[in-house]
């Protein structure tokens, strides 16, 4: 597209320049799209694979940490199932799901949702507005005078 003997050809066969610039322009165009897409890709597998990598390793800690404190209360059964592999690998899964869900607004719509609902605790006391009169004389008088009106 570049070279000059296909523009030559080109303008010999009757295209005008505004035809060969749309041309290389739309080339160009669709390019530098391309580009933008495949280092998004790129990026996009640079983060998964960092999270795989991390969510592992935490994985692996926990997992050790766990066989520690039970191996610390003589629970050599738990021990055991906390250091296995199908574990570490069971952890790992839950830790790139919760990764995942961090991406997301679902994790920070469900921790909104639960501090409303901390709010709402049936613990609260409801405030209730009581009236205390200002005068104790003003209610007998409030009474005095509908009785007399009432005729009793």
């Amino acid at each position: 597209m570049n070279n000059i003997d296909d523009i030559l050809a080109k303008l010999r066969a009757g295209a005008t320049e505004e035809d060969i610039a749309k041309e290389m322009s739309s080339a160009l165009n669709t390019a530098v799209q391309k580009k933008k897409e495949e280092d998004a890709k790129l990026a996009a597998h640079a983060i998964e694979k960092r999270t795989e990598k991390l969510c592992d390793r935490i994985a692996r800690d926990l997992c050790s940490v766990l066989t520690d404190f039970f191996i610390g209360l003589d629970e050599e059964d738990l021990a055991k199932k906390c250091d296995a592999a199908s574990t570490i690998e069971c952890v790992k899964e839950t830790l790139e799901a919760i990764a995942d869900l961090a991406k997301t607004n679902i994790l920070t719509n469900y921790m909104n949702l639960l501090k409303s609902i901390d709010d709402l605790r049936a613990d609260d006391k409801p405030v209730y507005k009581t009236y205390e009169p200002h005068d104790a004389d003003s209610i007998d008088a409030i009474i005095n005078d509908w009785l007399k009106k009432t005729g009793l």
